[in-house]
């Protein structure tokens, strides 16, 4: 799953995950009126081009705290995930906790939102 494989990248780059808090579960909406879905539910619902019949939006709010250069590598290597992973609202601040200047960490928050194949769709 996507929080196993954030779990490895923070472990391998010395981050420490603050905390994780999962939102709601997106679903896409089919209407069975084209031109209603085209039109009202482009605006609401349809802005997510991911988001198909058989695909789930997951998101995320994510707090870490680490070096500069190790949420670098972070962010790095989350684009290299197969899955579809997008961040957005990245946000980097001095920890308050810092008590050496030499060894600096920084808390970065940001929104995290993945893909998932729908497991309880019949195969078509």
């Amino acid at each position: 799953t996507i929080l196993s494989e954030i779990n490895r990248i923070c472990i391998e780059n010395k981050i420490e995950i603050i905390d994780i808090e999962t939102k709601a579960i997106v679903k896409s909406i089919q209407s069975k009126d084209n031109y209603s879905s085209k039109t009202k539910g482009n605006k609401l619902l349809n802005q997510d081009p991911f988001l198909i019949p058989s695909i789930e939006k997951h998101t995320y709010k994510i707090t870490l705290l680490g070096k500069f250069n190790n949420l670098l590598n972070f962010l790095k290597e989350l684009e290299l995930l197969q899955a579809i992973v997008i961040s957005d609202n990245i946000e980097i601040k001095l920890n308050p906790g810092n008590t050496y200047k030499n060894n600096l960490k920084l808390l970065m928050k940001f929104d995290l939102s993945s893909y998932a194949k729908v497991t309880n769709q019949p195969i078509k």
